[in-house]
C-alpha cells in the first residue's frame, strides 16, 4: 500500500510518499485560513489515489488554542468547585516580573455550572445526582448557549457514574461533550479540568477540519497523535487535544527509525522550520511524557517529550527598547514571509540573515521553484540598521546578520540543554539529528556550542516530519489511577490492572482492522516517593520490586539523589499499544560517483569573507568527502558545512558532519 505522510506547518505543508519502491517528497505553501486547501492541493499535485494510506499531522488544534479561536465552552463541576480552573496552582509564573499575566481562563465565570453531587476519594457516592438537579442544569445551560461542554466532577477518576449521567442527559442537545473520566482519568483537579476544557475548546475546529479532509480523501485518512502514533479520525474526535503536537511527533519518529537503522541509540533531534524549533532527546526509544504546558495551561495527555521554542527561519529580528537585539518569537509566517520571499514583507528574519551572509543560494531555493529577492532582503536590513542607529547602535548589515544567527542559535542551544542537561544527561554524549527546512543551516554551529561531535542530516530533511508520519504505527493507550504504596499492592491485583488496560487498547486497535497478533503493548507506572507532588513515568520491569528499583535509578539521574528508605507510591498505571507494521526500508543511495560542485559563492564567517563550493545533494556519491566551508543544496533544505568541519556521505545518502 502507498503510504503518504502530510505535515501541515506554519509556513509549508510537507508531503512524503513511499509506494513500496520509490520515495517522493513535495512542499506547498500552507493556507492558514483554510489549512485543508494546502493538503488537498498537495495530494492533487502528487496524484495520490484513494487507496493510499494518508497519515496526517496538523497544527489546527494548536493554532485554535494559541490564537484563542476555539469554541464557547461551558464547564460543569461539582458545586463549590466552579473556580478550580481560575484558581489554578500556587506556583507563580515569572516570580520577579511585576507585570506577569496569568494564564487565560477559557471559561468565564458565567460559563461554569456547579451541580449538587459528591463522590468521595475512594469512589463512594456521598450525595446522589438527582433528576431534578439534571433538569435544572439543562435549563441553565440553555441560557448560556455553549458550543461544547466540559464535565469535571470531583473524584470522577475513581467513580464516573455521575459524569455518565450528565453526558446521557445532554447528549441529544450538544454534539461536543467531554467528560474528564474519559479524557483524563487521574487525580489533580486543576490539571484534569484544564485538559478536559482544552479538548472541548478545540473540538469544533478539529471536527470541521477532519470532516472536510475525510470527505475528500475517504476512509484511508489517519491522524497523527501527539504520542507518536496514528489514529482514526473518529478516535481523535474523542480526544481532540491529542493533535496538539502531531507534526513534531512525526519528526521524532522518523529520526529514531533512521538513527536506529544506522546503529545510533542516543540522538538529540533538532527540527528547525519556518516558525519554530522542536527538540527532543531520544535514548533507546521515543520519550513519552504526560506533563505538558501550552501557554502556561497544563495538558495531561500522552505525547512525545518535545520542547518547542519560537525560533525558525521566519523568526523576526528587532531591537527592544533597551537596544538589545532579539529574534522571535514573532514570525513572518508564510504570508508575507521573510523579506527575501518578495511578497511584501519588510521585517528581517533568520532566513534573510542567512541569505545576506551567502549561506543560501537564492537561485535554487525550493529546488528552483522560488527565487529569493536579494534586494528586498538588503532593504529590510537597511531599515533594521536605521532602527538600531536611532538607539545609538552602530552596526553594519553583515555584523547584524551574524548577530541574528548568534542570538537564534543561543535560544536553540538553551532548548536542547532543557531536554538533556536538565534531565541529568550531558548533550555531548549524543549525536545531533538535524532536519527541517532551516535545520541544516544551523545544526553544526549549534552542535559545536553544546560539545556534540557529530551531526546527521537525513535525506529530504525539509520533509522529515512528514516522513515520520508515514513511518508511524497505529496507536492506542489507556490509564487508571491507583494511588497506593508499591509495597501494599498485591502482584495479582497488578496483573488484573494490566490485563484490563491492555484489553481496552487492543480493542481500540482491532476496531481499526488490526489483529491481536499485530499489536504490541508497553507498560508504565507513574511513581513517586510518598509525600512528593510529582511522579516519574517508569517502564514496567516485570515485577513491582524491580520497577521500584528502576524508579530509584531514574530519580537519582534526574535529581542527583534517591531516597531508598522512603516508601514508593504508585499513582497511575499506563498501557501503550502499537501496531507491528513492517518498517519502511532505508533505501541505498543510488549514486556511485562523487559529485562536483556546480558553483562557488562568497560566504561570511566571523567577519571574514570566504569562497565556498556549492553541491547539489542529488549529485553526491556514497563515501564522498567534503571540506568546509561548503553548501549542500536539496529541494527542501540547505546544509551548511562551516569552516573547520567536514561532511561524509554514507551508503544511504545520509550526511555525517564532524570537526576536521
Amino acid at each position: 500500500m502507498i503510504r503518504v505522510g502530510v505535515d501541515v506547518g506554519g509556513t509549508f505543508t510537507d508531503f512524503w510518499v513511499f509506494d513500496g519502491t520509490d520515495v517522493r517528497q513535495h512542499k506547498v505553501l500552507s493556507t492558514p485560513k483554510n489549512p485543508e486547501e494546502a493538503v488537498l492541493q498537495g495530494l492533487k499535485d502528487l496524484q495520490i489515489v484513494d487507496s493510499a494510506l494518508i497519515i496526517h499531522g496538523s497544527t489546527v488544534a494548536t493554532n485554535a488554542f494559541l490564537e484563542r479561536k476555539g469554541a464557547r465552552v461551558a464547564l460543569v463541576t461539582t458545586a463549590g468547585f466552579e473556580d478550580v480552573l481560575e484558581i489554578g496552582r500556587q506556583n507563580r509564573i515569572g516570580i520577579y516580573d511585576l507585570h506577569v499575566k496569568k494564564a487565560d481562563v477559557f471559561v468565564p465565570r458565567d460559563g461554569r455550572f456547579g451541580v449538587s453531587e459528591r463522590i468521595t476519594w475512594d469512589g463512594q457516592v456521598l450525595i446522589s445526582l438527582s433528576s431534578g438537579e439534571l433538569d435544572n442544569l439543562v435549563q441553565r445551560l440553555k441560557t448560556y448557549r455553549p458550543d461544547a461542554l466540559a464535565i469535571v466532577l470531583l473524584h470522577s477518576y475513581v467513580n464516573r457514574v455521575h459524569e455518565e449521567q450528565i453526558v446521557k442527559a445532554l447528549a441529544t442537545e450538544y454534539p461536543y461533550i467531554f467528560a474528564s473520566a474519559h479524557v483524563n482519568p487521574e487525580h489533580r483537579e486543576y490539571e484534569r479540568t484544564s485538559t478536559t476544557v482544552i479538548s472541548a475548546y478545540v473540538a469544533p475546529i478539529v471536527s470541521g477540519y477532519l470532516d472536510k479532509l475525510s470527505q475528500a480523501t475517504g476512509p484511508s485518512l489517519r491522524v497523527m497523535s501527539s504520542a507518536g502514533g496514528h489514529m482514526s479520525p473518529a478516535r481523535v474526535l474523542d480526544q481532540p487535544s491529542s493533535m496538539m503536537l502531531s507534526g513534531p511527533a512525526g519528526g521524532a519518529v522518523a529520526s529514531w527509525e533512521i538513527a536506529r537503522a544506522l546503529g545510533y541509540e542516543k540522538i538529540v533531534t533538532f527540527d528547525m522550520g519556518g516558525t519554530s524549533t522542536d527538540v527532543a532527546m531520544i535514548s533507546g526509544g521515543i520519550p513519552i511524557t504526560r506533563e505538558m504546558h501550552f501557554d502556561h495551561l497544563p495538558l495531561r495527555a500522552p505525547m512525545v517529550d518535545i520542547h518547542t521554542v519560537g525560533a525558525g527561519g521566519g523568526s523576526i529580528a528587532s531591537f527592544d527598547r533597551g537596544g538589545n537585539l532579539k529574534v522571535g518569537p514573532q514570525s513572518a509566517g508564510a504570508l508575507p514571509g521573510p523579506a527575501c520571499y518578495g511578497r511584501g514583507g519588510n521585517h528581517v528574519t533568520v532566513t534573510d540573515a542567512n541569505l545576506l551572509l551567502g549561506r543560501l543560494d537564492g537561485d535554487h531555493f525550493l529546488g528552483g521553484k522560488m527565487t529569493l529577492d536579494v534586494r528586498a532582503c538588503e532593504k529590510a536590513f537597511e531599515l533594521l540598521v536605521d532602527d538600531g542607529r536611532q538607539q545609538g547602535i552602530e552596526t553594519s548589515p553583515d555584523e547584524l546578520a551574524e548577530g541574528i544567527l548568534e542570538v537564534v542559535n543561543a535560544a536553540m542551544a538553551r532548548a536542547i540543554r532543557r531536554v538533556t542537561a536538565m534531565k541529568g544527561v550531558d548533550p555531548a554524549q549524543f549525536v545531533l539529528f538535524s532536519f527541517g527546512g532551516a535545520g541544516g543551516l544551523h545544526a553544526v554551529q549549534l552542535a559545536n556550542m553544546l560539545g556534540i561531535e557529530e551531526v546527521l542530516v537525513p535525506l529530504d530533511a525539509g520533509t522529515l516530519s512528514a516522513q515520520g508520519l508515514a513511518r508511524s504505527q497505529a496507536y492506542a493507550d489507556s490509564l487508571v489511577s491507583i494511588l497506593e504504596r508499591m509495597d501494599e499492592i498485591e502482584p495479582e491485583d497488578m496483573a488484573r490492572i494490566w490485563n484490563h488496560l491492555q484489553e481496552h487498547t487492543v480493542r481500540q486497535l482491532q476496531s481499526e482492522g488490526y489483529e491481536s497478533d499485530q499489536i504490541q503493548s508497553s507498560f508504565f507506572l507513574d511513581l513517586r516517593y510518598k509525600g512528593e507532588s510529582y511522579e516519574i513515568l517508569t517502564p514496567w520491569q516485570g515485577s513491582l520490586a524491580d520497577t521500584a528499583e528502576r524508579f530509584h535509578q531514574l530519580h537519582e539521574q534526574y535529581y542527583l539523589q534517591s531516597q531508598r528508605d522512603l516508601p514508593v507510591e504508585c499513582v497511575n498505571a499506563y498501557v501503550r499499544s502499537v501496531s507491528l507494521d513492517d518498517p519502511l526500508p532505508l533505501p541505498l543511495w543510488p549514486n556511485h560517483a562523487a559529485g562536483k560542485a556546480f558553483t562557488t559563492r562568497k560566504m561570511r564567517f566571523s567577519g571574514e569573507l570566504m569562497s565556498a563550493p556549492c553541491y547539489q545533494r542529488t549529485d553526491l556519491g556514497p563515501e564522498q568527502h567534503i571540506e568546509g566551508p561548503a553548501l549542500i543544496i536539496e529541494p527542501t533544505s540547505t546544509i551548511l558545512v562551516p569552516p573547520a568541519f567536514q561532511a561524509q556521505v554514507d551508503t544511504y545518502g545520509i550526511i555525517h558532519i564532524t570537526p576536521q
